[in-house]
């Protein structure tokens, strides 16, 4: 036992541990998503911040144009402007202004995720996504965020 543990109380690392398991196999995030009617002052305050977005990239999946801006390896926020109908379009219609439309979330195990969108009664339809084959969980399915989690590489 070290100095800073408590008899009977679990070290840090086993609670570390125990919360890095995740049912689902999520092993990190990717990406957050904010969704927002005129993007392209929120990109300019980035900018000024010295965070550069990359030229919009079309997402169908979510009738979107994605910029996204790096904020630590491996980690970025996607700002999300409507292109056409679908999902972000209608997002963006119920709220006054920005908001956290969805994550991207890294798994271990396609299976996992499939066996979670098989119990939510969503087909596991894997699609090409910004970051690699993904499953879209839609947010009516989650508490009204989006879910994307994207495929382990090794899974192609």
């Amino acid at each position: 036992m070290h100095a800073n543990e408590s008899i009977g109380q679990p070290s840090r690392s086993a609670y570390a541990r125990d919360l890095a398991v995740q049912p689902n196999g999520v092993t990190g995030g990717r990406a957050v998503w904010i969704a927002m009617p005129e993007p392209h002052r929120a990109l300019d305050h980035f900018a000024a911040m010295g965070l550069q977005a990359s030229p919009g990239r079309t997402c169908p999946r979510l009738g979107a144009l994605a910029h996204e801006i790096p904020v630590a390896p491996g980690q970025s926020l996607l700002i999300l402007e409507a292109d056409g109908p679908g999902p972000t379009r209608e997002f963006i219609a119920t709220r006054a202004d920005a908001g956290v439309m969805g994550v991207s979330l890294l798994v271990e195990s396609e299976a996992a995720i499939g066996a979670r969108a098989a119990a939510l009664e969503l087909a596991p339809d894997w699609h090409p996504g910004l970051f690699g084959d993904s499953l879209i969980v839609p947010g009516s399915h989650a508490m009204g965020l989006y879910l994307e989690f994207i495929r382990p590489a090794s899974s192609h």
